[in-house]
């Protein structure tokens, strides 16, 4: 969910959009529109929210990056929003692409998604017997 502090003209960008638990009482839920990227609250909680279809390229093209970089295990972002401050940064464009399950890609972009899903999911099944959880 997105929260602004008003509901802002049909023309008029939203400038300011928090999470459910980071918003004031006073603030309205709302869809916040299309971006060519993923929203983050203040704090570093991804937003819920649509992609064009530039976001969604720029998704994927940043999770192959990622996956070049290779698995970084323990290794997290030392600084930065406080929600993902620890996070190794495959972790967070792994929260991205399991956000692309609702767009129902197909062709090459289904593919990419798919195969980065998957790797990701190793990474997660590697981490968590490294660490113990």
């Amino acid at each position: 969910m997105k929260f602004t502090p008003h509901a802002p003209p049909p023309d008029e960008e939203l400038t300011e959009l928090l999470c459910e638990f980071c918003a004031p009482d006073s603030w309205e839920e709302c869809d916040g529109g299309e971006s060519d990227s993923p929203q983050h609250c203040s704090c570093g909680r991804p937003l819920e929210g649509s992609l064009t279809s530039d976001g969604i390229t720029y998704v994927l093209d940043q999770a192959e990056e990622t996956a070049r970089d290779g698995y970084t295990g323990t290794t997290g972002i030392g600084n930065g929003p406080p929600y993902y401050v620890g996070s190794p940064m495959w972790a967070v464009v792994s929260e991205w692409i399991d956000s692309l399950s609702w767009y129902h890609l197909d062709g090459d972009e289904g593919a990419r998604c798919e195969a980065l899903g998957r790797l990701f999911s190793k990474w997660d099944s590697r981490l968590k017997r490294e660490v113990g959880s």
